[in-house]
């Protein structure tokens, strides 16, 4: 395996999660990636843990610094930058654990920009018990909730194990 620790912060990458980490982290299990994002302290940390293959396509995690999370859009963007600088600039197909994310990458002005569209999200009922406790932090309670907008919690589907967030 090799890897360099995360680029620091530079002009042209403004974001500090903006880290091109791992050229390839195949076989790297689940605790060594959640130590590593949690010694890095970024908000978001992408692992490539396969490919990409002559298709381009490739396999990614994402680590926050307390747990695995199912989909983040900054470090989807910051790989699809380090795979356009690795490997050209064009279509790259990831599979996160939220679903399929294309990427469309170019050469701009001595740089590179790219886009994608966001998986799907998702909407869940919040647990009563949560809901309690996050409207009590905001000094309401549920009566004061409109009868037409319950407390849902929006995002990517997540494999079961995912309970953090980006």
């Amino acid at each position: 395996m090799q890897w360099t620790p995360p680029i620091q912060q530079q002009p042209h990458r403004p974001y500090p999660e903006w880290t091109h980490s791992i050229s390839s982290s195949a076989g790297l299990r689940d605790v060594q990636m959640q130590d590593m994002a949690r010694e890095w302290g970024y908000s978001e940390t992408a692992f490539l843990t396969s490919g990409p293959d002559e298709a381009r396509r490739g396999r990614i995690r994402y680590f926050s610094p307390g747990a695995e999370v199912p989909f983040c859009g900054h470090a989807t963007v910051a790989t699809a930058v380090a795979l356009a600088e690795k490997f050209g600039a064009g279509q790259f197909f990831l599979d996160p654990a939220a679903g399929e994310v294309v990427l469309a990458t170019a050469d701009s002005d001595q740089s590179v920009t790219a886009s994608f569209t966001s998986v799907e999200p998702a909407a869940t009922e919040i647990d009563p018990a949560v809901l309690e406790r996050l409207l009590a932090l905001l000094s309401l309670d549920a009566s004061q909730l409109h009868p037409d907008f319950p407390g849902l919690i929006y995002g990517p589907s997540a494999p079961s194990r995912s309970r953090g967030h980006c």
